[in-house]
């Protein structure tokens, strides 16, 4: 979230509304691995709980409580909630770009399940107005919830 803007306070509002779950947290990141153009992360959360603040949406600190993202972060995030809590990850579909290294499989094995928003993606061509959604590879992703035992939620 830098800064946090409408497609995410409306997608974080339409998984509260839409999706068998309990809670929606936002989790700013601390310190991004590559982006290092970050703004000050005290007014990136200040910025994501006025986004959401009439939407029962919290935000959490956890991240700069762990000094790390994905799975440490999903580590510490769990232990705050009672036990058997389930824990959904809400992201978009580039996730599956990723997923399959070392720190997406460590994260995968945290997490109870993703939600996964389809998103449209830029072309990288000449063409500046266009705009495509990504394919996402089925066979690719059933593997993964065979693997991890997550429930994908698209």
């Amino acid at each position: 979230f830098n800064p946090i803007h409408l497609g995410h306070a409306l997608l974080a509002i339409t998984v509260r509304e839409t999706k068998p779950v309990d809670e929606v947290l936002l989790v700013p990141v601390f310190k991004h691995p590559v982006k290092k153009d970050l703004l000050p992360f005290e007014d990136r959360v200040a910025m994501c709980k006025l986004a959401v603040s009439a939407s029962h949406i919290g935000v959490s600190s956890v991240e700069e409580e762990t000094g790390e993202s994905n799975a440490v972060m999903l580590r510490a995030l769990r232990k705050k909630y009672p036990k058997g809590s389930r824990l959904l990850w809400v992201c978009g579909d580039d996730v599956f770009d990723w997923i399959s290294n070392e720190k997406g499989q460590a994260m995968l094995a945290e997490l109870d399940g993703l939600i996964v928003q389809r998103r449209l993606h830029k072309a990288s061509d000449s063409q500046t107005d266009r705009f495509y959604k990504a394919p996402v590879d089925s066979d690719k992703v059933r593997a993964l919830v065979a693997e991890y035992k997550v429930h994908v939620d698209f």
